[in-house]
């Protein structure tokens, strides 16, 4: 499986979440893992949304990208609607369930909905949605 990323800020970008990126988001929210999955409809805020792509960001490669950065990247692509928060959120879920931490845990049938969705994603075109590196759309819309 490739590794999954989003496109922000013009460029695909890596999203790795690994044993010490979990420990940063947690560290970073206050709020451990498994209270943030469990959080209905995973409602994290926007802070902790842009801290975990973050955080997912860095560790994905781009760890010289300030958190700064990458809010101010999500806020120019959201104003100029190459991107949706339910991207973001998506992307953000995605990564955590697939993450080496948790994937041994997670039902296969999870796995492959969540390629199905993946796929649906990619042929649909639908701009800067979430892809998997190198397979799916990493255009943005004008």
């Amino acid at each position: 499986m490739s590794p999954l990323s989003i496109t922000l800020g013009g460029r695909d970008r890596p999203i790795e979440f690994s044993v010490a990126a979990i420990e940063e988001i947690e560290r970073e929210t206050g709020r451990t893992i498994f209270q943030i999955l469990a959080t209905p409809n995973f409602d994290v805020g926007l802070a902790g949304l842009i801290t975990m792509l973050h955080v997912g960001i860095k560790h994905g490669g781009e760890g010289n990208l300030a958190r700064e950065r990458i809010r101010t990247m999500v806020n120019r692509d959201f104003d100029a609607g190459t991107l949706k928060i339910q991207d973001v959120i998506s992307v953000v879920q995605r990564g955590l369930v697939r993450s080496s931490t948790f994937k041994s845990q997670v039902p296969p049938e999870v796995l492959a909905e969540l390629d199905q969705i993946d796929a649906k994603d990619r042929e649909a075109g639908e701009g800067s949605r979430p892809t998997e590196s190198g397979t799916g759309d990493s255009t943005s819309n004008p």
